[in-house]
């Protein structure tokens, strides 16, 4: 497993240890309001467990980076990675951070050096993140990573007894590549 360095960064695989942090996170309203309900613990738990597991990048389950700031060493989020299509060498992207570090440019440090590590490392062709329409901050964070809009799935998701769109960004690593 690896471990990717920023400048004000450390994103390291997800331990045991961080069950806290992934229950605030996948149980807060304010990070989930528009990707799902707040979990329950039970599923909490679930989840954890299969997030813990070694990541196989020819398998089903995602790698799960824990984002940590370098100088404190609080951790603030995570960044995850998970193989679409082997045959496509296609993968979906997510990041989830803790409100009180949102709004200080560290998701989109931390999606950069992913993006740069799935294209550069681990020669996916393609990278995707399917996020709701009305989330426009994930939505620009991905834009300026240098993800494209490719389409809108029309009521795509239930949230709160409200039918959402959601769009599809992609990223092809031969655009990524040319930039850098």
């Amino acid at each position: 497993m690896f471990t990717l360095y920023t400048d004000r960064l450390t994103l390291r695989p997800i331990s045991p240890d961080d069950r806290d942090l992934f229950g605030r996170l996948y149980q807060s309203p304010e990070v989930m309001r528009l990707i799902t309900q707040p979990l329950p613990d039970d599923i909490v738990d679930a989840l954890f467990e299969e997030r813990i597991q070694p990541w196989d990048k020819e398998g089903i389950n995602w790698l799960t980076l824990i984002i940590e700031e370098r100088d404190s060493g609080n951790r603030i989020g995570l960044v995850g990675l998970r193989t679409d299509s082997t045959r496509d060498m296609r993968a979906e992207l997510g990041l989830l951070l803790l409100p009180e570090y949102q709004r200080r440019r560290y998701a989109g440090e931390a999606l950069q050096a992913v993006v740069h590590r799935a294209l550069h490392h681990e020669n996916y062709h393609k990278l995707v993140a399917v996020i709701a329409s009305g989330n426009t901050n994930a939505r620009q964070l991905f834009e300026a990573c240098g993800f494209h809009l490719d389409g809108v799935l029309r009521e795509n998701s239930l949230l709160e007894g409200s039918w959402m769109d959601d769009c599809c960004y992609s990223l092809l690593a031969r655009e990524y590549l040319t930039l850098h």
